[in-house]
């Protein structure tokens, strides 16, 4: 019965076979196959170390020639009887577990450094990432300055035009100045008198109107807010809006600070009427003194005025054709307490 080719050589990194027993005999004849090369079985995934095998370490290990047939004569007299072609020495078996530990102890420090480096790769991927963002988030940041200056000067220049406007239509104006303002005061001693008020709110107007301005930006940040792509433009945007909130939070305590509290109002929007009520209770200037010259009654005055405007402005972006006339009723008592 010819023998199976089942094993195979490793020498110098390179696989060769499968070979008979009396093939790897020829290698190592020809010096082609040496002690410290690695053989294994078919089916064996592990090279064994030449040396290690019991009738290979009795054939390199012979001195005599006659000595070396007898080793291989042992190791194919074995395999033909159905015996395992690799067999390993006592200290072969040591020598291979220790082989094993010291390839899985390299393997695990080859791990190791690997993962270090990969480490390594990932921190730098993420810094060079980290700082592409942040100048990115810079190049945004002067890319909203520029626009929000770019924004006062279109809203300057609307401003300058309104100034050199001299008519607009009447259903589209928004009154700076109040005309027709009957506030009824007692002065002094209580005695009434009726005062014409003509004034212009200029400050609070301008207020009231970068209110309107602001609740635009808001309404417009915010349908952009559900196009954003990222997650820095959203976050951009939504820096934005809350930067214009607060602005205007500050604007509305401006005009309720000046105009004399928070407006409450009762408007018929069809040529109605406006009605004005609320906290109207300050301290005036000169509440020492128990007369009333002309500056301090007009001082008292355009503390109401915010108000007014406040609540026309408001209805009036609702409805352009609001008109009407408004009518403020208060006393001003003698120690410069006003009430209504």
């Amino acid at each position: 019965m010819a023998e199976e080719k089942k094993l195979y050589l490793r020498v110098k990194g390179v696989e060769h076979g499968p070979f008979t027993v009396e093939e790897v005999k020829t290698w190592i004849e020809g010096g082609k196959f040496k002690p410290t090369d690695y053989i294994r079985m078919e089916g064996m995934k592990h090279w064994v170390m030449a040396k290690n095998l019991v009738h290979l370490k009795e054939y390199f290990d012979a001195k005599k020639e006659e000595d070396r047939k007898g080793a291989f004569a042992s190791w194919l007299g074995q395999v033909r009887e159905g015996k395992p072609p690799i067999v390993l020495t006592p200290t072969g078996v040591t020598e291979e577990h220790t082989r094993i530990a010291e390839a899985r102890k390299q393997l695990e420090e080859d791990a190791k450094r690997l993962e270090e480096r990969e480490a390594e790769l990932r921190e730098q991927i993420e810094r060079e990432l980290t700082k592409k963002q942040e100048e990115e988030f810079e190049r945004l940041r002067k890319e909203r300055e520029r626009l929000e200056e770019h924004r006062m000067e279109l809203e300057e220049a609307e401003i300058e035009i309104k100034q050199m406007e001299k008519t607009v239509r009447r259903r589209r104006r928004i009154p700076l100045i109040i005309a027709g303002v009957v506030i009824v005061a007692v002065i002094a001693v209580s005695t009434p008198i009726v005062i014409n008020y003509y004034k212009s709110t200029k400050e609070l107007q301008e207020a009231i109107n970068r209110i309107d301005i602001i609740d635009n930006e808001i309404k417009n940040l915010m349908a952009k807010l559900e196009d954003a792509e990222t997650t820095m433009e959203r976050e951009a945007i939504m820096e934005k809006i809350e930067e214009l909130k607060k602005e205007r939070e500050e604007l509305v305590k401006e005009v309720e600070k000046k105009g004399g509290g928070e407006p409450i109002e009762n408007i018929e929007t069809t040529l109605g009427s406006v009605s004005i009520t609320g906290p109207l209770s300050i301290i005036g200037p000169g509440s020492d003194d128990p007369s009333r010259s002309s500056s301090t009654v007009d001082s008292i005055i355009r503390g109401r005025m915010g108000a007014i405007n406040s609540v026309y402005n408001r209805e009036l972006r609702s409805n352009p054709s609001l008109e009407g006339k408004v009518v403020v009723s208060f006393t001003v008592s003698s120690d410069g307490t006003v009430t209504r």
